[in-house]
């Protein structure tokens, strides 16, 4: 029951259930200088959702927790259901020769409920090959070299990561106005696509391992290219269909990426210090998208053949109008309208016009793209020293490059955000003689000049370094405890995200609220990854 509301009580039920079995057969046999694996499987699984809700208006006090013990109205209840499965065959050989050369060969089926019945199953094979250099005799004299082997991969794989009914034109329940009076019926939720089938992946890869120095340096690299095709992505459609979009098998994008793994023995002895260093890139280019290939506008983002997928795209801001002379110099916004640019508010670059030439005026024929994003690179590190019985481990990750549309920023620059307001337009323009910081507008309920339409103005740079992680510890010695059937016992204090060094003018640099593929890098009102201190005891019996 709730003051100064009428009186009133919800139920929830869910309930979910998940299946898997999964079967193998394992063949494994040694004769002379060669090794042969095998494996045979079979896996099934299956996912089932149920939910039910319900809400009931005038409770008579808070003692009653049942809705049937109430003697007033019913007035919401919706149910849901929701199943899935998935079903594999796979099957895998490995052969070695003299623990020199290495072939692995697997081929796999998966069938999906999530498509239509001429498309359920996907065949992904994929073979891999490995050459222990070092085990060559002609290796022999460089002492430096523990291990070196080359590594060489091509696969395919499937995604079939959509909602369990996509493919079906769902038809749901809603309301109507017909002759005054709301009546209920049934339409179409959705276009739904039967012939809708996996997407699917071809990738290379190319790798070495390499240890150096008695161990003391370990490497690994690795370089990749792939090819992804028939994409499952939500494309516009005209209007006139009564939707906004349907899920689609359409485009090709092809990425390119490597990474480097360093693993180092910085000092051994009573005290050490070890490091684990990883650095990675990635990058992404749409090929093909439609037998038309027209761009994909989704939202602030826009999807164009040869570019990476969901790049930013609005008005590129040029500053401020600072002063009347620079208000007369233009662009303009809507010049004979009320919300005409004015002094104090945002300046855009006109990149365009009708004509393809800049034409004084700012409007749709502006918008281009306007930031990426995606990192230059990421990269981790963790530290770990030790002294006797005391040890120290601090981890770290980070990104640099790439921005972040900073929804947070959009929704709460006009005086609606009250406290976050404040702190986003702290030094704004006044007048000529209190320009402010040259980059924040005039704060006003009524936007002019286009200051709230999507651009440049919205990004915020995405670099960060955040500390995860801060741990230190204490192993009690095995003669202290070796008196009390103790065979370890360690305690320990760790900092979870301490610290961050970013740019970023809101929480979190390293989120996304967007799960759709084609608007990535989106912020809106995120929250703060949890600090927090954490002591604890590990005890070995």
């Amino acid at each position: 029951v709730f003051f100064d509301t009428p009186p009133d009580g919800r139920s929830t039920t869910n309930q979910a259930i998940d299946w898997l079995g999964e079967f193998t057969l394992n063949y494994d046999k040694y004769f002379n200088d060669h090794h042969l694996i095998g494996l045979v499987g079979y896996t099934a699984q299956k996912s089932v959702r149920d939910g039910n809700y319900m809400r009931s208006l005038n409770y008579p006090n808070n003692l009653v927790r049942t809705l049937s013990a109430v003697g007033g109205q019913i007035t919401e209840g919706t149910s849901t259901k929701a199943e899935f499965s998935l079903l594999s065959y796979l099957a895998r050989i490995n052969y070695i020769f003299k623990d020199k050369y290495y072939v692995t060969g697997t081929i796999r089926t998966d069938g999906s409920s999530r498509f239509g019945t001429d498309n359920k199953f996907g065949y992904f094979p994929s073979v891999a090959l490995a050459w222990r250099l070092s085990e060559e005799n002609f290796m022999g004299n460089i002492g430096f070299l523990n291990e070196l082997k080359f590594r060489v991969s091509y696969g395919q794989s499937g995604n079939n990561n959509i909602g369990n009914y996509d493919h079906f034109a769902n038809i749901e329940y809603v309301n109507y106005n017909f002759a005054n009076q709301v009546v209920g019926g049934f339409a179409q939720g959705n276009v739904g696509n039967p012939v809708l089938s996996w997407e699917k992946q071809q990738q290379t890869n190319i790798g070495l391992d390499a240890s150096l120095f008695s161990h003391r340096l370990r490497l690994t690299a690795d370089y990749f290219r792939s090819r992804n095709y028939d994409l499952l992505l939500e494309v516009p459609i005209p209007s006139i269909t009564g939707f906004n979009s349907a899920l689609q098998n359409i485009g090709e994008v092809k990425n390119t990426g490597w990474e480097f793994i360093l693993h180092t023995v910085n000092v051994s002895g009573k005290f050490e210090w070890t490091t684990n260093f990883n650095i990675s890139s990635y990058r992404n280019e749409v090929v093909k998208l439609g037998p038309e290939g027209n761009p994909i506008y989704s939202g602030n983002n826009i999807t164009t053949i040869g570019k990476p997928m969901g790049m930013f795209y609005g008005l590129m801001f040029d500053g401020i109008f600072m002063n009347q002379e620079e208000l007369d110099a233009g662009p303009h916004f809507n010049p004979e309208a009320s919300d005409r640019s004015r002094l104090g508010d945002r300046r855009f670059v006109d990149v365009s016009g009708p004509d393809g030439m800049p034409d004084g005026l700012i409007n749709n024929y502006d918008y281009t793209v306007v930031g990426s994003p995606y990192p230059d690179f990421y990269y981790g590190m963790t530290n770990n020293f030790s002294y006797r019985n005391f040890n120290v481990s601090i981890n770290l990750t980070g990104s640099q490059g790439g921005q972040i549309y900073n929804l947070s920023r959009d929704g709460n620059n006009s005086g609606r955000g009250r406290v976050r307001t404040l702190a986003f337009n702290k030094n704004y323009w006044k007048s000529e003689a209190e320009p402010g910081d040259g980059k924040t507008q005039r704060p006003n309920d009524a936007p002019s000049g286009g200051g709230r339409l999507p651009g440049s103005h919205w990004l915020d740079d995405a670099s960060f370094l955040r500390i995860n992680n801060i741990t230190l510890g204490y192993n009690f010695s095995t003669q202290l405890l070796q008196n009390i059937n103790i065979r370890s016992l360690r305690i320990y204090l760790t900092a979870h995200n301490p610290l961050i060094f970013t740019k970023y003018t809101t929480w979190n640099p390293d989120s996304s609220n967007s799960g759709n593929p084609l608007q990535p890098g989106r912020e809106n009102n995120d929250y703060p990854l949890q600090k927090g201190l954490m002591m604890g005891v590990n005890v070995g019996f």
